[in-house]
């Protein structure tokens, strides 16, 4: 017999006064919310992922005591007018900064990979490079002594750092999905502020306010911009690897969609769980006796499972010639070369748990087990009237029915999926090595979907900019609930966000919604 409070309580528990911020400019979402978030996601997995930190914070607080000695070694080399002693002082300390600048606060697989990197090659250039001290006072030398005796340790400290993250990657990918799925939200919604507010936050689109109706765009001067976009995207996406990379990612979704309905079952009794099990007070029970490892495990599998956000990416655009819309945009008219292939919707918490799965050796095998313990649980409920109807003690029937699905899962079909989405998610990888195609096409993306929206609030008349203002009501509506259930559901918070001229922004976040 086994209680599902018992593993949330692992897990922390949630704040009486919750999470409130106020923020001075939407840009403060970014500035103030996002350290915030990341801070929160570092907190709850401090326990679970100590060695990845300890072995972290070791390379950087060496890292931090090279940095100081190059630049104590920097001032004997000024004073003894040592030119090669002061290039490579200054070779270190650049090394470092490079290495850290854009470290955030909640690390992940991307970023420890890139940082990884900077620091093993910075490493081995110290070594390789490193000056003679001789004739030099006696602390210069030691200064030095000690300096080539950090460098040969970051090096050995860079190899013990791999070697844990390889163990951590799942969890590092996690966090990476974690960060995004607010992020990403976030940062287009500003986007879409300051481009259907000609750059400013405050008032609606076609709203008179101390400088006058808000829209900047000529729509002659929009076209002529998009011809010029469109050409920029139409070069990004010729290149063969970025091709393929949309080709895989469309390939990945369709399996990933095909998981999901597989998943469905045990996605149904998961959030039944979640919402559901402790109000009611009801046990859950195990076949055999599991061990606090794979309760953990399970913990975070019923977390993902029971999230019913749904990700559909729309067109993905990857055989057609022209400018596409990409992954996330929106369909456009055949004959200017927009899309061609339509992305299949799946939910997101299955991608989550999938991808904890995807790099780990026999992982597949893990996954297996986790659903197949997940497949023997019994239920029963302790408060009367909880659940079933009319004092009824018995579970809903789309639970039962859930339950059995489980026990019938094909396995077979399933485990063919897995191996044939893990596949591609390898080549994605390998295909991220060309960051320099990828980004490009990124880059001419993001300017595209910019453009497109210039062009629409160029040429839209009061009725449509009204219903361009109500698009924007309803996206931050939705980035409002996504925030509020992501630190919900990772931390238990209860975030509450308001501005200090809440006037200025009451266009979008007070104005009633029109049905669609």
């Amino acid at each position: 017999m086994f209680d599902l409070r018992a593993i949330f309580k692992l897990y922390g528990s949630s704040s009486d006064e919750g999470y409130r911020i106020t923020l001075r400019n939407l840009d403060c979402l970014r500035t103030e919310f996002m350290p915030w978030y990341e801070k929160k996601l570092v907190e709850t997995h401090a326990c679970s992922m100590g060695e990845l930190f300890s072995s972290l914070a070791l390379l950087l607080r060496l890292l931090s005591d090279l940095n100081r000695t190059a630049l104590e070694l920097l001032t004997y080399g000024d004073k003894n007018s040592n030119a090669k002693l002061v290039r490579f002082s200054e070779l270190c300390s650049t090394g470092v900064a490079s290495a850290v600048e854009n470290m955030p606060i909640c690390v992940d697989d991307a970023w420890l990979r890139t940082f990884l990197t900077v620091v093993g090659v910075k490493a081995k250039e110290w070594n390789a490079n490193f000056p003679t001290s001789k004739g030099m006072p006696a602390k210069a030398q030691e200064c030095c002594k000690t300096l080539q005796t950090m460098c040969a340790e970051v090096g050995r400290e860079v190899e013990a750092l791999a070697v844990v993250s390889e163990r951590w990657t799942p969890m590092l990918e996690h966090l990476r999905q974690l960060k995004n799925e607010v992020s990403i939200p976030v940062d287009q919604f500003c986007k879409t502020v300051r481009v259907h507010t000609g750059g400013r936050e405050s008032n609606g689109m076609g709203v008179e306010g101390e400088g006058g109706v808000i829209i900047g765009a000529v729509y002659a001067e929009a076209l002529a911009k998009r011809e010029r976009v469109v050409a920029d995207l139409s070069y990004a996406v010729a290149d063969p690897k970025v091709r393929r990379a949309l080709n895989l990612e469309h390939e990945s979704d369709v399996l990933l969609s095909k998981m999901d309905m597989l998943l469905a079952p045990f996605s149904k009794v998961a959030t039944f769980l979640m919402n559901d099990l402790q109000r009611s007070g009801a046990m859950i029970h195990f076949s055999e006796k599991l061990e606090r490892e794979e309760l953990e495990r399970l913990q975070v599998a019923i977390k993902h499972l029971a999230d019913r956000e749904i990700d559909d990416r729309g067109p993905v655009d990857a055989d057609d010639d022209g400018a596409g819309g990409g992954s996330g945009g929106n369909a456009k008219d055949k004959k200017n070369g927009d899309v061609a292939i339509e992305g299949e919707p799946f939910r997101r918490g299955t991608a989550r748990l999938l991808e904890l799965y995807v790099v780990v050796d026999y992982g597949i095998d893990q996954l297996l087990t986790l659903l197949l313990h997940m497949s023997q649980i019994k239920i029963t409920v302790s408060k009367p009237g909880n659940l079933g109807a009319k004092g009824s003690s018995s579970l809903p029937k789309y639970i039962s029915v859930s339950i059995e699905g489980m026990r019938s899962f094909d396995l077979e079909m399933f485990t063919a999926l897995f191996s044939d989405w893990r596949q591609r998610v390898g080549e994605q990888r390998s295909c991220r090595a060309s960051q320099g195609a990828l980004t490009l096409y990124q880059k001419a993306q993001d300017a595209f979907e910019r453009v497109e929206a210039e062009v629409e609030v160029a040429k839209a008349t009061q009725v449509e900019l009204d219903e361009m203002r109500q698009g924007v009501v309803h996206e931050w509506t939705t980035l409002y609930d996504t925030l509020k259930t992501a630190c919900m559901r990772e931390f238990q918070e209860d975030v509450t966000i308001r501005f200090q001229r809440p006037a200025d922004y009451a266009w979008f976040t007070d104005a009633p919604q029109v049905p669609k």
